[in-house]
Formats: C-alpha cells, structure tokens, sequence
C-alpha cells in the first residue's frame, strides 16, 4: 500500500470501521460486541467504534492510528486541528517505532473548547492560518508545520526520519506550493518564530541533520546514531555497476574505508509472490543471491568494506555502537560521555 493516495488509503480504512450502531443493526448486541472484543474478533478502535481483529492485525502502526483518527473525527469541532504524529501518519510521514494510539489536537483561536474525549491529547501550540491544509477531508497541520512539530517532540531518531521524509515529499514536482523550497534551512528559520516553544533546541538539532535522499527511517535513524558517535557520513554513495550502470549505497563513513547497507526484512521479502510456499522461498533466494553479487562487486571496486544492519540493532545508540565495536569499527566518540 505504499504507493496510495491518502484518498485512497482512508478510503480503504474507513471501509474497514463499523459503529457500534451499524453492528447492533446486524442483530449484535452490546453483550455480544463486548465478547467478540475479548476474544479478539473485534479490536474497538475508539468509543463506539470497532474493526474486525483479523483485519487489525494486518495493519501497520500508521495505519491503526489512521483509524483511530478517523474514528474520533466525528466528534471533535471545526476549530480542532489534526497535529504532531496525527497529522504525520495522515500526510504519510514515517513513524518509526510508532506505538501510540492518542490521537493529537490542536485548538485554533481562542477557543477553551476542551471537552474530554479517550485516547484523545489537545495541545496550547501556536498555529498560524496558513499552517493548516486539508488532506482526504481532514484537517491537519500542513507538511513544513508538521515536521516542525515532530522534531520538537519525538524522539530525535523518529523526527529525523519525518523530516527527511518531508523534505523528500516537499522536493516532489507539483508539491503543495505552500511548501515550496522547503530546504533544512528553511525548517530552521521556521523555529526562529517559535521563542521559548517546547523542544526548539532540540529540533535544530534535528533538523540541521535532514536530508531528503534518505530512503528509509531505517537510514534516518541510523544517520541520527551515527552523528552521535561522531562519525563523519555521505549518503547515496554511486558506485559503477557492471551492467554500466550505477549502484547506490545507503551510508559512507568517510576516511574510514566502511560503507553500510539498513536492510529491513521488506527488501527480500517483497519479491516472494502469494501462494505457493516453495515459490516464495525461490523469490527470497533470488533475491539474496542478487543481492550477494551486487556486494562482492561493491566490495571488489571500492576495496572498502560493506557493513549491514537493520531493525534489532537499531533498538538504541548502546545496542548500535555494540554492534558497530563487533565490526571492529573504532568509535569516534562515547554517546554516554
């Protein structure tokens, strides 16, 4: 579903939510909903709002929080603004490690509007007209403001992997004009309008680092890690390829002879077909020995060495360094220190 609109996603989302009252027309009641809820054949997404458990369980993170979004906005008001990870999972942004189910607000004007809904967080932020688009019918902080906002208050390696993902969005041909020149400079002249707003130190941080060649939050993460532990990277390193083309990998670690690959399990397993199970274990084969050539011609060329990693060992700067040090790769500086 990578390649949806968000049209088409929360088209296929809300196709996907029935009403407690829907169900209850369907001759299920309450006690029947609420046994059907502990066995796990419903999931009740929010208050008066439920989709099938086997379902649920083929969603992504993203995705369940869309759903979540879609279920309160019928009772939230026209002053209320989608923001933070809300509105970066409706304008596609990655999320990653993305667990949480609160769906995020903001309030315009000087409305005290602040009824209490569950699973439901209204922010105080400042937030500008021309801050705020309409995407599939909701109303959400635009792309600039979002990414602003995540680096203000996600974890550094998940703001990263949104910024860069914003940049790479922005960069597009026919972007939202509201948009346009969207560059790291222009998200940290953005924070120079926001004195003494939570978390603007931080963002700068964040943000001096985005880059929109960044191909995955898995590379985002890794270049946020790595910056941490002093190492000096180029991204999208071009190597000639046999064929007379060009290879790309992920993350250089200049002066040091290392280039890195962040594989997620996707990039094999994407190339097993439905179905047969032999066929698909082929598929992954294929793709591994592809992927073997490719290296020993990388490795080969460049007289470097090529380094992987993926998912577990992004689990934190500890766990990476650790692994990076069983490399026999010299870390530049002590993240504790």
């Amino acid at each position: 579903m990578a390649h949806e609109t968000p049209d088409r996603r929360l088209a296929r989302l809300q196709s996907l939510l029935s009403s407690r009252a829907a169900l209850n027309s369907e001759m299920v009641n309450d006690r029947r909903i609420a046994a059907a809820v502990q066995q796990g054949r419903l999931v009740r997404v929010a208050r008066g709002w439920f989709v099938a458990g086997e379902a649920w369980r083929c969603l992504s993170a993203e995705d369940r929080h869309l759903l979540a979004i879609l279920a309160v906005r019928s009772r939230i008001g026209p002053e209320d603004v989608f923001c933070r990870e809300s509105a970066a999972a409706i304008h596609g942004l990655p999320l990653y490690r993305f667990r949480a189910s609160t769906v995020h607000l903001m309030t315009l004007g000087s409305s005290r509007r602040s009824r209490v809904m569950p699973s439901v967080a209204r922010h105080a932020d400042r937030l500008d007209p021309e801050e705020i688009t309409m995407v599939a019918g909701l109303r959400c902080t635009t792309l600039p403001r979002t990414a602003l906002d995540i680096a203000r208050t996600a974890p550094p390696e998940v703001a990263l992997g949104c910024a860069d993902a914003a940049l790479r969005a922005l960069s597009r041909p026919g972007s939202n004009p509201a948009g346009a020149g969207a560059t790291p400079a222009h998200f940290l002249s953005a924070l120079e309008t926001m004195p003494g707003a939570r978390g603007v130190r931080a963002a700068r941080t964040v943000l001096e680092l985005a880059d929109p060649r960044a191909e995955s939050p898995l590379e985002s993460a890794s270049r946020w890690f790595l910056t941490r532990l002093g190492f000096e990277i180029e991204l999208q390193v071009q190597i000639p390829s046999p064929n007379g083309g060009t290879y790309r990998v992920d993350l250089e670690l200049r002066g040091r002879g290392i280039l890195c690959e962040v594989d997620g399990r996707s990039k094999y397993t994407d190339s097993a077909v439905d179905g047969d199970r032999g066929a698909q274990d082929r598929a992954i084969e294929r793709a591994l020995y592809a992927e073997k050539r490719r290296q020993d011609w990388i490795t080969g060329v460049t007289e470097k060495r090529l380094i992987r990693w993926g998912h577990p060992e992004l689990g934190s700067i500890g766990t990476f360094a650790s692994m990076l040090r069983s490399f026999g790769v010299r870390i530049p500086r002590d993240p504790f220190g």
